[in-house]
């Protein structure tokens, strides 16, 4: 196969197993929910197709042929023309508003079964998947004087016994009090770059 149908497959694959297997693959979360909502909101528009096309009543297209034998009938055969109308309108309306309660209750009770059933995927997929949130400590109140990450790494490493076991230690500092400082500061460097390597020109 040419590479464009080896990839056209692959996300075939992909899709179908996104569709299948209640989304465990590689696609990553937000893919994945996107497909599951996808999936909610096929089967609640066919149940109400299905239940719509179940309602539907070929008397009242008779009503709208009956109207134009009206004007040639007697007036008992209209007055009982009308009654036979009124009956099936009222059966019809009946039938109608137990239908709308019916799936008012099915989209409630559908919604919030997929708002519970998204939760516990998510659940489910961090239990599954390794992310930062998942070896990264945060620290804080770190005293003012600590500003030495490898020092810090080194502390850290024999107070909580894991010599060798932290990856890395990255300090983070409030700049907000003086962002305006680091932005013209910056701004500087970028001009003394440039005068630097010729790109920029004292005029």
């Amino acid at each position: 196969p040419t590479p464009s149908e080896s990839s056209w497959k692959k996300g075939s694959r992909a899709l179908m197993a996104a569709y299948s297997d209640g989304g465990m693959t590689d696609m990553g979360l937000g893919l994945q929910l996107f497909f599951n909502t996808q999936k909610f909101l096929l089967i609640v528009s066919f149940v109400i197709w299905v239940v719509t096309h179940l309602q539907y009543n070929p008397d009242l297209n008779n009503i709208v042929s009956s109207l134009d034998t009206c004007s040639k009938a007697t007036t008992s055969n209209i007055t009982s023309v009308y009654n036979q109308d009124l009956l099936i309108f009222e059966d019809h309306g009946r039938k109608m508003k137990i239908t709308c309660v019916l799936l008012w209750l099915y989209v409630v009770l559908h919604t919030w079964y997929f708002h519970w059933s998204q939760k516990n995927f998510v659940e489910k997929y961090d239990k599954r998947t390794n992310s930062a949130e998942d070896y990264t400590l945060r620290l804080t109140g770190l005293p003012p004087h600590v500003t030495s990450e490898q020092e810090l790494k080194t502390l850290l490493e024999k107070e909580l016994r894991m010599p060798g076991k932290i990856h890395g230690v990255v300090i983070c500092y409030n700049v907000l009090p003086v962002k305006e400082q680091i932005e013209e500061m910056i701004e500087h460097l970028i001009e003394y770059d440039g005068l630097l390597h010729g790109w920029l020109h004292d005029d």
